[in-house]
This record gives structure tokens, sequence and C-alpha cells, in this order.
């Protein structure tokens, strides 16, 4: 059987990122603008601009394969261009938008590469390997308390159908609390899958199917949030390839073609679900957000006034920022458009607020790669990602599961391997 070098593996990997870049400059104006341009998207046609996210796209995909990155800082590397700077050099290329925005993407990208070189560990105490389970499940009973004392215990079923999703996400965001609002996060997103994937690895049907349940159960009666059964896919696929390369390259490639089927279905039989799924809200909603934000806090930074520093400082606006965009921007003030770390970053203290988000993340992320974690858990880096490209640095710290992901690891998944009979060993 023909088997491909790690080296092939990263080439193939690089030109599956050319091709999503070039699809979705080719689709542009006959289907993103066609059907998302009440979001505002526009077309400000430049050559000049093409040429320069072109050029950026394979100059740093040209460093990608040249450094000696190990396996996981590549992976980790392409998440980033899919979800940060692909998007940004298509709007750039179509839109003509603020520049400071390609050079954050740039920032990001190659700051972390850069980084990755680096070698550091940090040191701590590790548990038992035979506590490991007995400690998730704990912390899983622990936060659900606030779940149920907050959201009750009746489903709504017709979620699984999306059916009213905003709508039943919008009463159960009126009831939340701060408490509610981080367990279900840390539970969801983090917590479960993780327990999931342990499971799978020791062949333990029962927490697996208990783990799945209590996530559906969750997503049941806080509002069908999409991180919450994401994160199980997520986990999942992650989970069942070994080497990086291959599970990289593979996933680039389902991006590139669920992206090309989204379009088929609505084109052949007016679907736009996967589309709409992938290409506006994951891609670019995200990307145009940053628009929206560079545009509006240009002259008018928020220096976490709206934040857990809003004792000590004055809020400008009666609506949180995202609510603000919403209303400005898309005519819609109930939209929370919150958006990634760029974009935060920006609205605080400007592009010294970008660079200071970047560093951070960049941290976490060289902080989590350093851990040697078993690449069965490498969707615990995909989520962060994501994470970063859609809430700001510190609400992702602490209510988007990044704080309890890092405990995680530091003090479990940290150099934790599997041997051949399956058991656990530090």
């Amino acid at each position: 059987m023909f088997k491909l070098s790690d080296f092939s593996y990263k080439v193939l990997t690089c030109i599956v990122l050319l091709g999503i870049y070039l699809y979705l400059s080719s689709i542009y104006s006959s289907f993103i603008l066609k059907l998302f341009a009440y979001r505002g998207l526009l077309l400000n046609h430049n050559i000049f601009n093409e040429l320069i996210s072109l050029g950026v796209l394979l100059f740093s995909l040209i460093i990608l394969l040249i450094l000696p990155s190990k396996p996981n800082v590549f992976a980790t590397s392409v998440i980033i261009k899919i979800l940060f700077l692909i998007p940004c050099l298509v709007l750039f290329a179509k839109m003509g938008t603020d520049f400071r925005i390609i050079l954050s993407m740039i920032l990001l990208d190659f700051l972390f590469i850069s980084v990755s070189l680096i070698s550091f560990r940090f040191y701590s105490p590790k548990i038992k390997a035979e506590d490991h389970i007995y400690i998730l499940v704990g912390l899983v009973i622990l936060l659900l308390i606030p779940i149920v004392k907050t959201f009750g215990t009746t489903l709504n079923l017709s979620l699984l159908l999306l059916k009213d999703i905003y709508k039943f996400r919008l009463i159960a965001r009126q009831e939340s609390t701060v408490l509610a609002s981080y367990a279900m996060f840390w539970t969801s997103k983090i917590i479960l899958p993780i327990l999931i994937i342990y499971g799978a690895i020791l062949r333990k049907k029962k927490m697996v199917f208990i783990s799945v349940f209590i996530m559906l159960f969750i997503f049941l009666v806080t509002g069908a949030h999409k991180a919450i059964l994401f994160s199980i896919f997520i986990f999942l696929y992650f989970y069942f390839v070994k080497n990086y390369l291959k599970k990289i390259f593979w996933f680039t490639l389902g991006i590139l073609a669920i992206s090309i089927i989204g379009i088929i279905l609505y084109n052949r039989l007016n679907i736009i679900t996967l589309a709409d799924l992938m290409i506006r809200r994951t891609l670019f909603d995200p990307a145009f957000l940053d628009i929206c934000y560079f545009d509006f806090f240009d002259h008018n930074h928020m220096h976490l006034s709206h934040s857990i520093f809003k004792g000590f400082i004055d809020n400008p606006y009666p609506v949180q920022p995202s609510y603000m965009i919403g209303k400005v921007y898309f005519n819609h003030p109930l939209e929370n458009a919150g958006n990634g770390i760029i974009s935060d970053g920006f609205m605080n203290f400007g592009m010294f607020g970008v660079i200071i988000s970047i560093l951070i993340a960049v941290t976490i992320l060289k902080y989590c790669l350093s851990a040697n974690i078993s690449h069965h858990f490498f969707g615990i880096i995909f989520i962060i990602i994501y994470g970063f490209s859609s809430t700001g640095i510190l609400t992702n710290i602490l209510n988007g599961g990044i704080f309890i992901a890092i405990l995680i690891i530091q003090f479990i998944l940290k150099d934790l391997r599997f041997n051949e009979q399956e058991g656990v060993k530090n």
C-alpha cells in the first residue's frame, strides 16, 4: 500500500489551504455576496489587494513548510490559518478592509510559529492515573448543580430538530447566572468531551454513554448552544486518527469538501443550512465582525469598562459592546454580535490591545502543546482556537473553559499515555 511521508502530508495540506482560499474567493460574488449582503458584506474589487492577499498566504504557507515544526504545532498553525487568516484575506481582497486587521492576523500566525520553536515546560505535581476519572466525574457532578438549579430539568426536544433555537437561547440567557454560565461551558466544552475520549480509550462504554447523555441534557435545557454538540464531534474526530499530519490533512480537506457540498446543495436543492453554518457562521462572520469592531471602536476604546472591571471604569454605552455592534451594523438590538480576540483587543486598547491579546493567546497555545498531551485529546486545542475566533481573551479564559482546560492539562493530561492493553500510565 502506498504510504505518504510526513512532508508529503504537509505539502498536501498547504495545497488544500490554498484551495480553500481560492474557492472562497471564487464564490464570493456569486454566493457569499448574493446571500449575505444583508449582513453588510460589500464588493470593492481591487487587483492590488488580491495580489497582497495571495502573496501573504503563499508566504505563510512556505514558512510553515520550511520551518522544522513539530506535527502538533503544524496542525495548530493550520487551524489558525483556517479560522483567522484565510477568511480575513478573502475579505481584504474583495472588500478592501482595514489593513490593520490583516497585520493582526499575520502577527498571530507568525508569532505562534516563532514561539513554538522555543522549548519550555511547566512543572507541577501529577495526580495518580487511577484518580483521573474520579476527579473528572466529581467536577461534572459539582458543576451540574448550578446548571440544574438555574435552568431546571425540562427538556426542549424541539431543539433536536434545530427549531426555535434563538427563542430558547434568549430565554435561557435571561435566566442564566454567572455561575451557571461558567458551569455550562466548562462542563460541555471541556470536561465531558475529555471524559468521552477517556472512556473510549479505556473501552468504558457506560462512561461514554452517560457523558454523551449529560451533554445532550445540557444542550436541551440551556438553549441549544451549538458549541455543546460541536465539541463532541470535534473531540471524536481528532480522537480517531493517530498521526497529527494525517489528522489535519483530512480535516482541512473536509473543510473544503463541506464548503463545496454546501454550495452544491444550495444550487441544486435550495438547501442553505450547510453553507450557512460552514461558510458564513464559521468563517466569514468572525472576519466581518473584525471589520465592524475596528470601524466602531477606532477612536473610542472601551478600556475593559464592560468586563469584570466595570466597577472601576465607566461604560460609555447602555448595553454590552456586542449588542451595540448588533444594533448599529445589523439593525438588530437583540443580536449578540460578540467576536474574537483580535476585535476584543482592539475594542479595549486599540492595536496595543491586539498585541496583548495575541501574546496571551500564543502563550496559552504554547503551554498546551508543551504539555505533551496524547494525540487523542488534540480536540482541546481546536476548541481553544475556535474560542479565540469567537470570544474575547478574558471571557475565553474564565467563561470559555480555558482556565479549567489548563488545570486538567497540567494535572491530568500532561505526559499521559496509554499502553497496548489500553491502560493509563503517567
